[in-house]
Parts: structure tokens; sequence; C-alpha cells
């Protein structure tokens, strides 16, 4: 079968709260931040009631926090795996298969390939429990639980059997990727165990952790070599230490972040702790875990053009001092060791920044070390802002000069013919009753939805008011002042970028002005709209092709692609065809179905944001109508049926014949092919088909079909 080279696995993520013993691990620790890619957020406060724990404690609430989730039925399995464990390039990841950075024997397509009974390696995937189901008596929940079945091939799975992982010296089988069969050569079991491929440890480590701490109490009725029966520690110590190396030796990769958040975002609603928090296990079942552990929770969010500011806190045994330091973070963000364990990283994003930024703050005393990595994420969203107090003017004065001071947001502000010694909430700044005067701010990011301050009338006098201007354009009317404090509001702005907030008064009075707040703008793109949905024929038969077309648009934008997604039955939609733009209208064409029936699809569209709309999903009957039987045409002949190496067809007169086809089981065309002239046969390759049904489609001069159907073994 055609192969098409899957992601290779990036170390991602080395374990926080574990140690660093070594100089080479160090140097690898630092390596491995070249490759540290973006992950999802964890959802806010999700652990919370997790902090501060060790060992069984920590075990307990975790458990506590993922014991309740929704079950899915073992049917709908084949249904989720189309989300959880889709490769980059559309077909199964298989753990037992896959060959990272390099090319597997085989690969399957979701559903077309489903066991079914196999006889070798290749023939169909099915629903392997990583964590043996006879172990659990093939007990619900556990008999469904999404975060330890994954698709893998039949009949490596039926190799595996019921037996523990481990790791073996003297395989008796070993599968095409390096999936190994045979005796134990981990120290503390003998029995026969399945290793899988180092890239994959890792995640079945995690795996495991997960269902010892989810099924806490039902443990006791469980039964297995990596078991010892009790609900802390739970395993085995040989197969504890185990599972703590895989957890060491592969980190976790972005294959299992996406999978975990597709869980949780889709089918189970709760989430594997180890995989978020994969120092989690040395924490709970190491006993030489670090003695550092990171107290603070990160601070996840930044805004264009504010500061950002994160306190960072790590225990320790208070033995040594520790050093705290920031092998990855964004240019934008500076970090301070403060001492005693504490240390400040903070910043102010500038516009066109990354919208996620790395960042890895690494704790070392002694020999002893731990990480905390995470993501912030930059945004110029409509929850940005600031507020200026003025508490930064120069010291009290009475003179009205000109000032200029760095305010709350990090600009430059000024003020002309301006005094510093009036109040409104806290320090305000008060201009004099002389036209021309103002205060103004430095350059600010982020965009403005609105901006609101307090002003006062100071002193004697009537008629004061103050404009306001951004960018240099008036904004609204002027605010009339009294000696009441009020507070004006301007809104609806949408300024969008970086901006100047400019108050001037009329010079009547002399007017204070405090708290000048500003809400950040980012507008919110628009998705695509799809409409007038057609498709042609009206009534399509057999042997058409369907030209399906909408008017498609974006208010705010551009249409970067269009396409169908299509198939036989309306919950598997495996086809995808691109729509294009014709005459004003987004086009696409299916191929000719080889069978009457309905045929499924949906619309999607995406903009030059990158937001997509889906339309609902429509259906079109195709009719059994004008195909020729092969009565008609009784001088064609296909030879050898079944056929495995290639096929033959064979006419005795081909002046009625223009060409003919191979079609998939789908209708999708494979190989077109034309009678040679002054030959009467034609000939198709087969081998690099997997077994199963396909068509022929023979296309005669009066541009109708005949459909003969094959088997390939």
């Amino acid at each position: 079968m055609l192969f098409l080279i899957s992601p290779a696995k990036h170390f991602q993520h080395f374990q926080a709260g574990r140690k660093l013993n070594t100089i080479k691990n160090l140097l690898l620790f630092f390596a491995l931040f070249l490759y540290l890619p973006l992950t999802a957020q964890i959802p806010a406060g999700y652990y919370d009631n997790a902090s501060g724990k060790q060992g069984e404690a920590l075990k307990t609430a975790l458990h506590t926090i993922i014991s309740t989730h929704d079950a899915i039925s073992y049917s709908e399995l084949w249904t989720a795996f189309s989300s959880t464990d889709k490769r980059d390039d559309g077909y199964v990841w298989d753990m037992y298969s896959d060959v990272p950075g390099g090319t597997p024997a085989y690969e399957f397509t979701f559903n077309q390939d489903q066991c079914g009974n196999y006889q070798a390696e290749g023939d169909c995937y099915n629903r392997e429990h990583s964590f043996p189901k006879s172990w659990f008596n093939d007990a619900m929940p556990m008999y469904t639980d999404l975060f330890h079945i994954y698709p893998t091939d039949g009949y490596v799975n039926g190799r595996r059997s019921n037996y523990p992982y481990g790791e073996t010296d003297n395989p008796t089988y070993t599968s095409t990727n390096g999936s190994k069969l045979g005796s134990s050569s981990f120290p503390g079991y003998g029995g026969i165990v399945f290793e899988p491929i180092d890239s994959f440890k890792g995640d079945f480590a995690r795996t495991y952790f997960y269902m010892v701490t989810c099924y806490e109490n039902l443990l006791p009725g469980w039964s297995s070599e990596m078991l010892d029966g009790s609900t802390y520690p739970a395993f085995t110590s040989w197969a504890v230490n185990l599972l703590l190396e895989w957890n060491d030796m592969d980190p976790v990769s972005k294959k299992e972040r996406d999978r975990n958040n597709v869980i949780y975002n889709q089918f189970q609603h709760n989430r594997n702790p180890f995989i978020d928090h994969p120092e989690y296990a040395g924490m709970i079942w190491d006993q030489t875990a670090s003695s550092i552990v990171f107290t603070s929770d990160p601070v996840t969010t930044a805004y264009y053009g504010t500061k950002y500011n994160y306190n960072v806190v790590v225990s320790y045994d208070g033995q040594q001092t520790v050093a705290l330091s920031t092998p990855q973070k964004p240019g934008w963000l500076t970090f301070t060791d403060v001492g005693n364990g504490a240390g400040l990283l903070t910043g102010t994003p500038p516009e066109g920044t990354s919208s996620s930024d790395s960042v890895v703050i690494l704790a070392v005393s002694g020999q002893d070390s731990a990480i905390q990595d995470f993501i912030i994420t930059v945004t110029s969203g409509s929850e940005a802002g600031g507020t200026e107090t003025f508490e930064n003017m120069p010291a009290n004065n009475s003179a009205y000069t000109s000032i200029s001071w760095t305010g709350d947001d990090g600009s430059t502000w000024t003020a002309e013919n301006a005094r510093t010694d009036q109040v409104i909430n806290g320090r305000a700044v008060c201009v004099k009753d002389v036209q021309g005067s103002f205060v103004q701010s430095g350059t600010i990011q982020g965009g403005c939805g609105s901006i609101s301050f307090k002003h006062q009338q100071k002193f004697s006098g009537s008629g004061g008011s103050v404009t306001l201007f951004i960018n240099g354009e008036q904004i609204g009317q002027p605010v009339q002042v009294t000696q009441t404090v009020s507070t004006s509001t301007l809104d609806n702005l949408k300024i969008e970028g970086s901006f100047t907030i400019k108050l001037v008064t009329n010079g009547a009075t002399r007017i204070a002005i405090d708290d000048v707040s500003w809400q950040g703008y980012m507008p919110v793109n628009q998705p695509p709209v799809i409409n007038s949905i057609t498709y042609d024929p009206s009534t399509p038969e057999i042997g058409d092709t369907i030209s399906i077309q909408a008017i498609i648009t974006d208010g705010d934008g551009s249409i970067s692609n269009t396409f169908i997604d299509w198939g036989i039955a309306a919950d598997i939609l495996i086809n995808k065809e691109q729509m294009r733009l014709e005459a004003g209208k987004y086009v696409g064409k299916i191929a000719p179905l080889t069978t009457a029936g309905y045929l499924y699809f949906t619309l999607t569209a995406v903009d030059d944001a990158g937001d997509s709309t889906v339309s609902s999903i429509d259906s079109i009957f195709v009719n059994e109508n004008t195909i020729i039987t092969e009565k008609k045409y009784n001088y064609l002949k296909v030879y050898p049926t079944p056929a495995s190496e290639g096929i033959y067809i064979e006419t005795k007169n081909n002046s009625n014949i223009e060409g003919i086809e191979l079609l998939d089981a789908y209708g999708r065309l494979l190989e077109s092919k034309n009678l040679p002239s002054g030959e009467n046969k034609v000939y198709f390759a087969l081998h690099n088909l997997a077994p199963g049904f396909y068509f022929l489609r023979i296309r005669t001069e009066e541009s109708l079909f005949l459909f003969h159907k094959i088997l390939v073994e």
C-alpha cells in the first residue's frame, strides 16, 4: 500500500519534578527546547484540588477530579477514532505499525479498513485495549474508556493478547514497525511481555498511570502481573519502575496533547492528568523525585501593549540556595531571579508578536532540578486594555508647567500647562484655564474600543469642557465639566492597532483628570456564509458526474479554501473534493456513483483568518436509469475473476468503446485507459490495491456506461 510519512514524534516536555542527574541529561534537556511545539491550554482551575499534594494524596485528588466522566458505547469507538487518532495525512495513527520519521509497511483508512477477520499484518485495524480488558473483567466504563483504547493492527493486537507491556531482548515475534513479543528482560519480572517501539512507550506509560488513578476505587478487584492489588501504589515494583522510565524517556508529544483535548472536549469530558502534567508520575510514585516544586500557577494570557507579570515561586528543602532561569522564553519577556525561590517574569508583548509563546522556567538546587513549562497566549481581544492612574507623575507641584512621566501602561505620557498636586481618585493631573492645555498618552498597542475618564472642575469658574482626540482625530462632542466628579465614556470606537489618547481643554476653567481607562479592540472575524446550494443534474443517475454549486461570501475578508466532504452514509463523509470559483459561484464535482442510492455531503468554506463554516448535511438521490446492462455488450470479456495481480478487459469490437476506468468501492477514479488503436484488450495492474471490491466503468460512444464489479484478492 502507498504510505505517506507520518509526522515524527517530537520531544516536548522534559519531566518537571524529576531529577536531571547528569550533564548529559541537562544538555539533552536544553537541546529539546528547539523542538518544543505549542500546545492547547489546560482548562483554568482543572487541577486546583491537586495543588500542593504528593504521593498517595495526589493520586487520590486526581482520581476525584477525573473519575466522573461520560462513557461512550463500544460501537462509538470506531467513530471516535477518526477524531482522536487521525494522522495529519488523514490515515489511522496505529502505534503498532507507525514508524515515526520513516515509512511503515502499510497504513489504514478509517472505516474502510476496520476489522473483520485478519490473517496477517496490514489486513485491518481494531480496538486495542492497551490495558487489557480481562484485567478488569470486561467491565464498564473501563471497557470503552478512550484513554486506553487505541486503533491498532488486528493481527499485532492478537499477538500481543493480554500480556503486560515490558521489554524483551529475545523476542519470539517482531512486528513490521519493531514492536516485540518475548520473555521479559526488565529486572523484577521474567514472564512474557509485549514491547512497543520507543517512540510510543511514554504514551502507554501515561495511559497506565491514568487507568490506576481514574479507577482507583476499583483496583482491588482487578488482576494483572503489573498490579499489586492495592489502591496505592497500585503497581508492582517492577511495573512502576518500568513505567516511570518510559515516562521519562519518551516525553509528551503533540499527538498525545491533541488526543487529550479531543477526548475532553468531544467525548468523555475528563482529561489524562499525566499528559497535562507528566511530572505527577514522579510526584506520586518516584521516591527520588525532585524536592523542588513550583507552587505558583503560571499566567497564560497576555495582551498586546499591556504589561504581563508572573510571580514565580518554588518550594525546596532550604538546605541550599535555588537558582531560577528561563532557558526558553519570547524576546519580549525578561526574567529576574529575586532570590529565595522567587522570580519575576515580565514584559509587554508588542503588536505583531506570536499569538502563542513557549516558556520554560528551570529551577536548580545543587544536583536537584525541576522545570515548569507553559504556553502564553497573546491576544489583542476586546478584554485587553489599561488605565492611567497618574500615580507616576512627578512629585506634587502647584505650579503649571510641561510635565512627562512613564504611565502605568509603559508609554510616555505628557501634559501641557499642568500641575500635579490635585486629587480625584488618588492623584490627578490638573490643567490650567488657558487654551492649548492638554493631557496626552504615548503610543498604546492593542486597539481601542472605548475610553472613559474622570473629570472635575477645580477652583472657580464655569463653562469648562474636555475634547477627546485619538490619533489626532476628534472623537465625539466636547464633554462639559462641573465641580462634581463625573466619569465620561466614549464607546464603539473600533480603533485598530496602535493609538494615542489626547484630552484637550477649552481653557475656560481649571480641570483635573484622573483614571483614563481604555478597552482594547480587535475586530471579531465574521466566518464565511454559504448560501444557495444547488446541484446538477437535479435528478442524477448512475454514471452522472454531479456538480455542486454554492454562493459563498465573507463580509470582512476573503475565501481561502472551499471543499466538499461526501459519502454514501450520512455519518461517514470520507471523500473530499475541492471547489473552485466560477462565474461568481463555487463549484465542485463528485465522480459518478456505481450504485443507486443516497449521496450525502457538506460544504466547508475557510476564510483568510482561518475561520470556517460547514453547511448542514444535505443529500442527493442517485437514480438507476440509463445504465447499460452487460447483456447488451455480451462481447466484453473480463478476466481473471477474482483477480490479484491484474485484470484484462477484452472485446471483439472496440468501435463502441471510448474508454475504460478503474474505480474504488466509493466511486473514486483510480486509473483510466483507452483501447489502443487496432487492439482489442486493456490491462490494469492491481498488485498495489488492497483486497476488496472495485468497479470497471466502460464508457461508450453514446455517453452511456457499463459497470462491472470485480473482486481483488
